[in-house]
């Protein structure tokens, strides 16, 4: 029987953020629930050293890892769960591994679908823990967008315009953007394409449910799978007059009937990705090789 679980780190340095949220919250997370049971629940960036446990596999370990260091892990006892969060899937690496973490709902679907015979287990992407919860509750109807700006549609010109104020906040060490999360009521989550994206998880739904305020977002498959067909505050397509035009809207509606339908679907949301939450979640998925 095994009684440790491990999230195995790499020295990628691009995903620091993948190896503090995904790794070392996620294993203080559930720390809390396994504790208890007997398990050591611990981060690691030794693949060498683990042995005879569950191990899960950071997206900065999948991305300089290799087949033959995989075989070895499985060859000592561990039984190997891949987390590529936002990366894109290698299927090589894939067939290597015993199962999956899905940190999105249309990730897990794919895997599933890609993957029938190995198990996924669905592992939805937390909010950072050193957000002040409910810290915008009665905070203006402001619309701010967090996050680096390439990743958001249109984020230099709506902030040119006056309609969304572009907030930085791209380096894990650096915490002093969470003090402006008070000051908007309205979070921009719009995303610009990029070639290197995998399943994006609904990270900055996450954040602003944890904040207590709203999302404007696209109407996709991930955000009507967090929030519903009835949020009312989804565009349905990306031009920009589209965009400005949601933007208005849901300025324009605080206080009333839509704003307090979003708040509902936005607390269902933290539901969703409380702690508790995620924390059962791992514990699923090592409870299924223990």
């Amino acid at each position: 029987m095994k009684t440790e679980l491990v999230f195995l780190t790499g020295d990628h340095g691009s995903f620091r953020g993948s190896r503090f949220l995904r790794a070392r919250q996620l294993c203080r997370i559930t720390q809390k629930r396994l504790d208890p049971l007997g398990v050591q629940v611990r981060t690691s960036s030794e693949p060498d050293e683990v042995s005879g446990a569950v191990v899960i596999l950071n997206k900065s370990f999948l991305a300089v890892t290799s087949a033959e260091q995989l075989s070895s892990l499985r060859a000592r006892g561990n039984a190997v769960l891949a987390d590529f969060i936002d990366h894109p899937v290698n299927p090589d690496l894939c067939r290597l591994v015993d199962g999956f973490l899905a940190s999105s709902y249309t990730q897990e679907q794919f895997l599933q679908a890609t993957f029938p015979k190995q198990p996924t287990f669905r592992v939805l992407h937390h909010a950072d823990l050193r957000i002040e919860a409910d810290c915008a509750c009665g905070a203006p109807a402001r619309v701010g967008y967090f996050g680096q700006a390439y990743n958001g549609l249109y984020v230099e010109q709506l902030a040119a315009d006056g309609l969304c104020d572009n907030v930085h906040a791209g380096r894990v060490e650096a915490t002093d953007w969470m003090a402006r999360l008070a000051d908007y009521a309205i979070h921009y989550t719009v995303r610009a394409p990029q070639p290197f994206d995998g399943f994006k998880p609904f990270t900055k739904g996450a954040v602003a449910a944890r904040c207590g305020a709203l999302v404007l977002a696209q109407r996709d498959e991930e955000s009507l799978l967090n929030l519903g067909a009835d949020y009312p505050f989804l565009v349905s397509s990306t031009t920009y007059d589209d965009v400005r035009a949601g933007i208005l809207r849901i300025r324009d509606s605080q206080g009333g009937p839509e704003w307090q339908a979003a708040h509902e679907a936005m607390r269902n949301l933290r539901v969703q990705y409380g702690p508790g939450r995620i924390a059962r979640s791992v514990a699923r998925a090592f409870a299924a090789f223990r």
